[in-house]
């Protein structure tokens, strides 16, 4: 039978100034590919080096240990070029085997991967169950002609972009991801998602989706470059199904729901939440929500079925910046539903971006300002980042900025900005979110706050450790950032 290696590379090198209070995250995307090429007969083994520590070099050879005749990696925009490096030096020692590339970067870039890398063989453009099915069918005649969804490259070395997949996977008829084929036991919340002030376990953890794809069309956003524009939403009894699993094979006491938007349909949501409510399981779980999506009933029934956090995504107190990104929010909508969320008891996490184009020194003093207001338990500043396939993506790029070329950089919390704007420059952006994160976490609340969270001598080096992180964050003089 066909042998079929599936990896999620190595971050270690990407991330190597941040601690790891961030957490260790499943590979969710790879594990329901597997399961589903697994229902349609097919053999295959998930290699999470992330989650073993490797390096490049022992990924490799781990995987070439396994004889694998198709290997697929998934590419983040900052990971692409280990993710490449790993195809190319497994093609050097056996030319053979076949490359997939898929993940968020694959899906924007698309042709101009191939172009570039000569060691991948296919690349999958957005959602992977059912293209990666049709090539596993396909490759012993090596025609990929016929299939949509991906770009290749053909007996003749040509690169062949091939039409979009039209066809959406049934969310509803996927089965539970491949837990047999993970790790389970290494993957652990990110202290930023524990909530401050709560005594949270960070695991055993897993991370869920119970929908794909997103109705909202934020200009940051490259949530449709993978799952496009037709939002699919498990039903509440699938949805129950995979927590029942989780609580009962691995023990879960704590979940990322990981939806763009948990709180999208009330009704489903409701019955979820009833149907944890009923059975008791003394289960914790966060979810992300936006601020004119959810309402008062909505979080009284959240934290009785055990919702502990929720993450909003604020990005700026600038309405002119939440405009210029088309989030179709208020800054009074902001304050209205962390006021009610607080009120609640639910602990509230922020994310904001700094540098998005507009930008000045005033409006980025103003999501400072309104930062301190909402009183989260975690603010979170980002720079601006125009990964491929977004809007922002084509407008710093139709409009000449300039942008920095090594994609490894564009992570969560890069050195300093990737994208040149007008009217604030790269030292003041860095300057003002060092001085949002003072703002942010050096008062008297949030410390006290920290420390009643700690409940283990693991939860102290976790807050030790993203405390350290902070504090360089702070003062380090070459701009480097640390935190989580």
């Amino acid at each position: 039978m066909m042998q079929v290696l599936l990896i999620n590379p190595p971050y270690k090198k990407i991330y190597k100034n941040i601690s790891d209070a961030k957490g260790i995250i499943p590979p969710l995307g790879i594990a329901s590919i597997a399961s589903y090429i697994k229902l349609h007969g097919f053999s295959v083994e998930i290699l999470d080096a992330n989650a073993l520590n490797l390096n490049v070099q022992e990924t490799i050879d781990l995987a070439i240990s396994k004889t694998p005749e198709l290997i697929g990696i998934t590419a983040t925009t900052s990971s692409f070029k280990i993710s490449s490096e790993i195809l190319e030096k497994i093609k050097r020692i056996n030319v053979k085997i076949l490359t997939v590339m898929g993940g968020a970067h694959a899906s924007a870039a698309g042709r101009q991967l191939l172009d570039k890398c000569p060691n991948i063989d296919v690349v999958i453009k957005g959602e992977g169950e059912i293209a990666f099915l049709n090539v596993l069918k396909n490759y012993k005649i090596k025609n990929f002609s016929s299939i949509r969804g991906i770009s290749y490259r053909n007996s003749n070395n040509e690169i062949i972009d091939n039409e979009s997949n039209n066809e959406y996977v049934d969310v509803n008829k996927i089965p539970l991801p491949a837990y047999e084929l993970l790790p389970m036991e290494k993957y652990s919340l990110p202290v930023h998602h524990i909530g401050v002030g709560k005594k949270i376990p960070r695991y055993p953890f897993f991370m869920i989706f119970t929908g794909r794809a997103c109705p909202m069309d934020c200009n940051f956003c490259a949530s449709k470059t993978i799952w496009g524009n037709k939002v699919r939403l498990k039903t509440a009894e699938k949805v129950i199904e995979e927590i029942d699993f989780l609580v009962k094979e691995y023990n879960v006491k704590v979940i990322d729901i990981a939806d763009d938007i948990f709180t999208l349909n009330k009704n489903r949501l409701h019955k979820i939440l009833d149907l944890l409510i009923s059975r008791n399981y003394n289960l914790y779980f966060n979810c992300s929500s936006r601020v004119d999506t959810i309402d008062e009933y909505d979080l009284i029934k959240l934290k009785k079925a055990g919702c502990y956090l929720i993450r909003y995504g604020v990005e700026s107190g600038a309405q002119k910046i939440l405009d210029a990104m088309n989030k179709n929010i208020y800054v009074s909508n902001i304050e209205e539903t962390f006021a009610l969320t607080h009120k609640l008891g639910i602990t509230s996490s922020a994310s904001f971006i700094l540098g998005y184009p507009g930008e000045t020194n005033e409006t980025a003093l103003q999501t400072i300002k309104l930062a301190r207001k909402l009183k989260a338990s975690v603010s979170l500043f980002f720079f601006a980042i125009p990964y491929i396939g977004t809007h922002l993506h084509k407008f710093v790029v139709d409009n000449n900025y300039k942008i920095v070329n090594d994609t490894e950089q564009w992570i969560n919390f890069p050195d300093e900005p990737v994208i040149d704007i007008p009217g604030i420059t790269k030292t003041e952006l860095v300057k003002l979110r060092k001085l949002a994160y003072r703002k942010s976490f050096l008062n008297f609340r949030t410390i006290y706050e920290s420390i009643k969270s700690i409940n283990s001598i693991k939860s102290f080096n976790s807050f030790l450790k993203s405390g350290l992180s902070l504090l360089k964050l702070l003062i380090k003089s070459q701009n480097k950032s640390m935190l989580f």
